[in-house]
């Protein structure tokens, strides 16, 4: 069996910056909820309107993700060795 290498450095940052944009986009994502009554007034619109906009944030971002690594590195799911990292949205 190859050793798998165990990440440092860099990795951590890359880590810090997952869980900040995870972070970033929950916020927004309860924030737009708690305006859900405002917006329904404003718009004049349903319910389940106002929440399928809403919800379109996260659902693009997250199937988004898996087609631009198809385009960062063509032909390839992940271009690097299996490490010993905890994946956070995967």
């Amino acid at each position: 069996m190859p050793e798998v290498e165990v990440d440092k450095g860099w990795s951590w940052l890359v880590c810090v910056g997952s869980v900040l944009a995870m972070f970033l986009e929950t916020g927004t994502v309860k924030a737009l909820g708690v305006l859900l009554p405002v917006l329904r007034e404003q718009f004049d619109t349903k319910t389940w309107i106002i929440g399928l906009v809403i919800s379109l944030l996260p659902g693009f971002g997250t199937v988004t993700c898996k087609f631009s690594s198809f385009l960062l590195w063509p032909g390839q799911a992940c271009p690097a060795p299996p490490r010993k990292t905890l994946y956070l949205q995967t």
